[in-house]
C-alpha cells in the first residue's frame, strides 16, 4: 500500500487530535525530519529520516540515523538502526533487524526474524526472510 501526497486522507472520528491521520483504521503523525507517516505505535527517534512519501507502520523502530526515502515502508516489529536506508519501495516487515549501512532498495523486501549487518545491499525483487548475514553483501 501506498499513499500520495496529494491524496486528501482524513479521520471520521470527532474526538481525534487534528495533526492524527487515519489509514486502514491505524492513526500515524508526520515525522518532523522529513515529513512522512509514523504510526502512533512506532517509535522513531528524532534523527531518523522519514521521507514524505514513506510510512513507518505497526510497531517498527528507527534507531539512530536510519532513513526512509521514496516509498519505503518499516512495518510490524522491525527494527533500523546504524545508517539503514530503505529507498524507491523497498519493505522491511515481521521482526527483521537491519544495522551497520543495510541498504535495501528498488521492491526488495526484508522480513521474518531476519538479522543483516552491513554493508550489506538488498535490491531489485530480492525477498530475504529469515536469515543471518553480515559482512559485504550484495543480494538481488
Amino acid at each position: 500500500m501506498s499513499i500520495s501526497v496529494s491524496t486528501p486522507v482524513s479521520t471520521t472520528l470527532v474526538d481525534a487530535p487534528p495533526e492524527l491521520i487515519c489509514i486502514d483504521g491505524e492513526f500515524y503523525r508526520r515525522h518532523k525530519f522529513g515529513g512522512g507517516l509514523v504510526a502512533v505505535t512506532a517509535k522513531v527517534a528524532p534523527s531518523a529520516y522519514v521521507d514524505r512519501r514513506a510510512m513507518v507502520r505497526g510497531h517498527a523502530v528507527l534507531l539512530g540515523t536510519a532513513r526512509l526515502f521514496g516509498e519505503a515502508i518499516a512495518e510490524d516489529h522491525a527494527v533500523l538502526g546504524g545508517m539503514t536506508t530503505l529507498r524507491d519501495r523497498a519493505r522491511v516487515g515481521g521482526e527483521a533487524i537491519l544495522i551497520s549501512g543495510v541498504i535495501v532498495r528498488e521492491d526488495a523486501y526484508v522480513g521474518g526474524k531476519t538479522c543483516l549487518e552491513g554493508p550489506i545491499v538488498v535490491e531489485g525483487k530480492a525477498q530475504v526472510i529469515d536469515v543471518n548475514l553480515r559482512g559485504r553483501l550484495t543480494l538481488r
